[in-house]
């Protein structure tokens, strides 16, 4: 019974400490959600477009070992011998196809879509950095309502 006991108090502790460190993190959070948002929303812009950078370097590189691979199979796939003659033309079909097939991936609707997103990413950090002007300007009225309104009800009082 007792072992029973210690082992919920246990479990017991082990919540009360988790709920301690989660109070503690929430604590740490900035209290303005804009400048985080604003944070976050440079660091998807910055990913999207390094994604955007890498893909087509991706895709321009592998362009580039196809043909320089295709290149050095033709130079290597001289005939010399009749008999090697038929074999070279089913590595030559072989390439031909490779290549053809490769040439019809759909790298270009994965840039687009890429593209469409970084898009979306750049017209949302627009509206973000309007919305944090909005803010700003908000703010300094409120300031300047304050402002008059203790100066009239010092003049009137």
């Amino acid at each position: 019974m007792w072992n029973n006991i210690q082992r919920q108090h246990k479990q017991q502790l082990k919540i009360v400490q988790r709920l301690i460190n989660i109070k503690t993190r929430i604590s740490h959070l900035p209290n303005n959600k804009s400048e985080c948002n604003s944070k976050n929303i440079e660091k998807i812009y910055l990913q999207v477009t390094n994604w955007r950078f890498e893909f087509e370097k991706l895709t321009n590189h592998k362009s580039e070992y196809i043909k320089s691979l295709n290149n050095w199979l033709k130079l290597n796939l001289v005939c010399i011998d009749h008999n090697v003659r038929s074999q070279n033309s089913n590595i030559e079909l072989l390439l031909r196809t490779w290549n053809d097939r490769i040439e019809k991936l759909p790298e270009e609707g994965v840039k687009t879509a890429i593209r469409s997103l970084s898009c979306v990413v750049v017209t949302v950090v627009q509206y973000h950095a309007e919305e944090m002007k909005l803010k700003e300007r908000r703010d300094e009225i409120r300031q300047e309502i304050t402002r008059k309104t203790r100066k009239f009800e010092e003049w009137c009082g």
